[in-house]
């Protein structure tokens, strides 16, 4: 008997299903690849827009530069603080008004984020000079936000009470 035309077809038979399998392979791993490079371009465009984000974030800090050190000195750190009263002190001497400062109770802002503590200042002067005084004190740098003030009369002196808080950062920020 002759085998010949059966061996011929289990031959292109397995021939057949070994290039359907590697047709089914290479399928797959050209799947792959294409899922592979999808992800990469997906990082491309994430990375692109990092990179014009950062290019934006370079001019805009360049605009600013200008004005940074006006800006980090705009509010007082707490060890600048120390230099209130004394501060006080020279503003009611050029105003010719005396004045005793004390600090008190110190905490967190919850809305600003700031620190504050607490101030209390007693002034005593003709009524022009307590005007000057607290101008000069609002136009200095130290960030004040009084919750009372007070004003009083004996003879041509007035007698002002300033009740309040004073913001500041933190030396680190």
């Amino acid at each position: 008997m002759n085998h010949q035309p059966a061996i011929k077809i289990v031959f292109w038979l397995i021939l057949f299903l070994a290039m359907a399998g590697g047709l089914i392979y290479l399928r797959f791993d050209i799947l792959d690849k294409i899922n592979s490079a999808e992800n990469i371009k997906k990082d491309i465009n994430s990375y692109s827009q990092i990179y014009e984000g950062s290019n934006l974030l370079r001019s805009d800090i360049n605009k600013i530069k200008p004005y940074l050190l006006e800006l980090n000195n705009f509010v007082q750190t707490k060890d600048q603080l120390v230099n209130f009263n004394k501060d006080i002190k020279i503003i009611a001497n050029q105003n010719q008004v005396s004045v005793v400062s004390n600090f008190s109770d110190e905490k967190e802002s919850a809305q600003s984020g700031l620190k504050e503590i607490g101030v209390a200042i007693n002034a005593n002067g003709n009524l022009e000079n307590l005007i000057n005084f607290l101008k000069t004190i609002e136009k200095s740098n130290y960030s004040v936000k009084l919750n009372t003030l007070d004003f009083s009369q004996t003879d041509k002196e007035y007698k002002a009470t300033l009740n309040g808080i004073m913001f500041y950062a933190e030396a680190n920020q």
